[in-house]
């Protein structure tokens, strides 16, 4: 029997539905933290330090997703996954986790509680960084069973001391011994502290856990989602020395231990991967990875697109990301989807794979918040034409930032006025072919295929943000004709009407854009910690939030 591409697009998907509808899949949501466009081997595939087998095998057995879109740096985007909304309408913050306002608000429904409303055996593992100053905002209130992760942004790989940002080499020398501030272990298991398991490498705590999930996952109890936030790429740059020296070859240190960061990510995830094949989970299983920005430039890469992380250029938000796994059909392995998506569209789409027909968030909506963003790309997704078009057509990245999350931390002397650079910034708009920026561009920057290196050193050393545009009176790209944003079409005449449409597009998104999670006083952590009975609880919150914090104030000071 002949389909035309339409018929069998539908033959493919009424298949993998009635499968799923019978037979729940397991989901696998994996995130790479600071993961560099180059730094994978299917965008270079004649680098011998870039070494992904593993990945580079999910690809192609599965559904490339070469538009994939996140926030320009960590806890906007993981806020995004799992609440499904654009980060201007959960948290464009990076704030201490455990500051009352930081993070998701406890009100919007996480993709774990719904799936725990039908049935999932749900386990979170890695990097939270969404919010931890209520217990609402914890895994275990998250709907999540079981979980082993660190709440704050960064922390040190080896001895799981937190040190928030602080572990950022703007604030730390390179060589410093003390990247903890404040000085306490940030590791928690399931609904207290795992003080226990302090003092090896987070990277195989993370593998570990994720094997145990995975080989005593009973069937017979429901569905597994697991969600797999590794802590690598991010920095410290901290990794095993069997790693390194399998990159001895490259000179430059911070690129050197980077490319043995991600092959140790790819060596864990394949570990994962054979362990569901081992345990009869793989054939019913959808896996999802992707970045949750651009690399950092200073250690990772994004050639060849513009800029890095913290900014919104395409190197900063377009990130590397798949879905694979054994439910993909043959006819779509290898392929790849050009439309636009957006990390937030794996809440609607995860639903709808679960048998969520509604993926709308009643618990939000009646508190007064934002509706999610998210889109359905199940039909796009599973769609064999090469015609096919994603319902995404529009997106708004960023709106220029007020204030950092920990102004308090910011530098002073010859960098102060880069620190405002950084996370200020520039809104981000896209529509079609268009992408429109608005306010200070950072990092406005191309680096080359191997970056960095001792020859030529990141824009003003150590990945500083020096180079940067000026777009106050905006600035317009066409990112399908010119995906590496080399030519700024804002005063080109000929789109002269195109700039003003998008200009008015953008100011209306923008009008809708909300920081919901961002608390009104921002409260110093490292102070709270130290001088806690000193604290105003009028300051903290409310009585619920200060019981919480007292719990991890004492349950955490296990000091290094």
């Amino acid at each position: 029997m002949t389909y035309n591409s339409r018929g069998y697009k539908v033959t493919l998907l009424a298949i993998l539905l009635h499968f799923v509808n019978s037979r729940s899949p397991n989901v696998v949501l994996v995130v790479v933290d600071d993961l560099g466009w180059t730094n994978v081997g299917w965008h270079s595939p004649g680098d011998p330090n870039v070494v992904t087998p593993q990945m580079n095998a999910l690809v192609r057995d599965g559904i490339e997703i070469d538009r994939m879109y996140a926030y320009k740096y960590c806890s906007p985007t993981r806020s995004a996954i799992m609440s499904g909304r654009l980060p201007v309408h959960v948290t464009q913050y990076c704030n201490y986790e455990s500051v009352p306002g930081a993070g998701t608000p406890p009100e919007m429904t996480f993709i774990s509680e719904r799936l725990k409303t039908v049935g999932y055996q749900t386990h979170a593992i890695g990097k939270w960084d969404v919010g931890s100053a209520r217990q609402e905002q914890t895994p275990h209130g998250r709907g999540f069973d079981t979980s082993l992760i660190y709440f704050e942004a960064a922390q040190d790989h080896y001895t799981q001391c937190c040190g928030g940002l602080a572990v950022n080499r703007r604030l730390f020398p390179k060589n410093s011994t003390n990247q903890c501030r404040p000085q306490y272990h940030d590791l928690w298991q399931n609904d207290g502290p795992a003080l226990d398991l302090v003092g090896n490498y987070s990277g195989w705590l993370f593998t570990a856990e994720a094997l145990r999930v995975v080989t005593t996952h009973d069937v017979s109890d429901g569905p597994l989602f697991l969600y797999l936030a590794y802590q690598n790429c991010h920095a410290p740059l901290e990794v095993p020395e069997e790693f390194e020296q399998r990159h001895a070859a490259v000179k430059n240190a911070d690129r050197r231990k980077y490319a043995a960061m991600v092959e140790f990510v790819d060596e864990s995830l394949g570990n994962v991967t054979a362990a569901l094949k081992a345990h009869d989970l793989w054939t019913n299983t959808i896996l999802l990875l992707t970045s949750d920005n651009g690399g950092p430039l200073g250690s990772a890469n994004n050639f060849p697109l513009r800029g890095g992380k913290v900014s919104d250029w395409e190197g900063g938000v377009r990130v590397s990301a798949f879905v694979s796994g054994g439910l993909i059909p043959s006819a779509l392995r290898g392929t790849r989807k050009h439309g636009y998506m957006h990390v937030a569209d794996f809440y609607s789409t995860i639903c709808r794979l679960a048998g969520i027909a509604d993926p709308t968030d009643h618990r939000a909506a009646a508190a007064g918040l934002p509706a999610i963003d998210s889109q359905d790309m199940l039909d796009y997704l599973f769609n064999t034409s090469a015609n096919a078009t994603s319902p995404r057509h529009s997106m708004l990245l960023a709106t220029p930032s007020l204030k950092w999350g920990n102004a308090i931390t910011a530098p002073t002397g010859p960098r102060a006025n880069q620190w405002s650079y950084q996370y200020n910034s520039a809104g981000a708009y896209i529509e079609g072919p268009f992408k429109l920026y608005v306010g200070i561009n950072q990092i406005s920057v191309w680096t080359g295929p191997f970056s960095p290196n001792n020859t030529v050193p990141p824009p003003g050393g150590n990945g500083w943000p020096d180079v940067h545009l000026d777009c106050s009176e905006a600035c317009l790209f066409n990112i399908l004709e010119d995906p590496y944003e080399y030519s700024n079409l804002a005063g080109n005449p000929a789109y002269k009407d195109t700039l003003e449409q998008m200009k008015t597009a953008y100011n209306t998104a923008a009008a809708t854009g909300t920081v919901t999670a961002m608390s009104a006083t921002v409260v110093d952590f490292i102070s709270l910690s130290a001088n806690f009975r000193s604290i105003s609880r009028d300051v903290i919150g409310d009585m619920q939030s200060w019981r919480w914090i007292e719990h991890r104030r004492y349950a955490f000071d296990a000091r290094s």
